[in-house]
């Protein structure tokens, strides 16, 4: 039997906010700036997750880019930047962001992005996120990010809760191996560019939070 869920710890793009068809749009029209061909979703399952300049040399090696991928990044972050202030909650996010603060859940997110762009992101929600969120762990603030366990472990121990008793929001598979290397549980929320076996080591996998029956778990203050 595991232990009461004292707190969550939720990945950012495509989890908490709904920014993945931005980074879509944008990511498409950098590479068609720079000369591509073709739709940056087919790479969605190398992208997901992952560090920005880690995606830029993945996009411009696959797409044969005439650039560097330091400038592709430079490009995308400039389009980037304008279109995340008005981004939304992902479906059930807010909701569930709430029901956590009422049982006493602390919260925090965990994200592979660099501060500035996530400062930018959650600009449009802070006097929210003020109330419900106690750390932001961006990719700065250690020194391997997903899927290792660093951004996890990092704010459980900010919080301090031990890594049994959190559990992680993630739609990326790299977030899902960190997730349970740090010793924690997960539930993933199923994004329609990737396989059911992208989710196979996630404890719940769900297509929107709304479908994830979390309350009876609080109840029970225990799984």
């Amino acid at each position: 039997m595991s232990g009461p869920i004292l707190a969550a710890i939720w990945d950012l793009d495509g989890t908490l906010l709904d920014t993945e068809c931005i980074y879509l749009q944008v990511e498409n029209e950098t590479i068609k700036k720079y000369g591509g061909n073709g739709d940056v979703s087919c790479l969605a399952h190398k992208l997901l997750g992952t560090p920005g300049l880690e995606c830029a040399k993945v996009i411009v090696e696959h797409f044969c880019l005439n650039t560097t991928p330091e400038q592709y990044l430079a490009t995308r972050d400039e389009v980037l930047v304008g279109k995340f202030k008005s981004t939304c909650f992902c479906e059930g996010a807010l909701e569930l962001l709430k029901l956590f603060h009422s049982y006493g859940i602390r919260q925090s997110i965990a994200t592979s992005s660099g501060r500035y762009l996530t400062h930018q992101k959650l600009n449009a929600h802070k006097s929210v996120l003020d109330i419900y969120v106690h750390y932001v762990i961006c990719r700065e603030d250690v020194t391997y990010g997903k899927p290792f366990p660093d951004m996890f472990l990092l704010a459980a121990k900010k919080m301090g809760i031990s890594p049994s008793n959190c559990v992680v929001l993630e739609d990326a598979p790299s977030g899902i191996l960190a997730a349970k290397r740090a010793g924690m549980r997960c539930v993933a929320i199923r994004n329609s560019l990737l396989t059911c076996d992208h989710y196979r080591d996630a404890d719940w996998i769900v297509d929107s939070l709304r479908d994830w029956q979390v309350e009876t778990l609080l109840n029970h203050n225990s799984v």
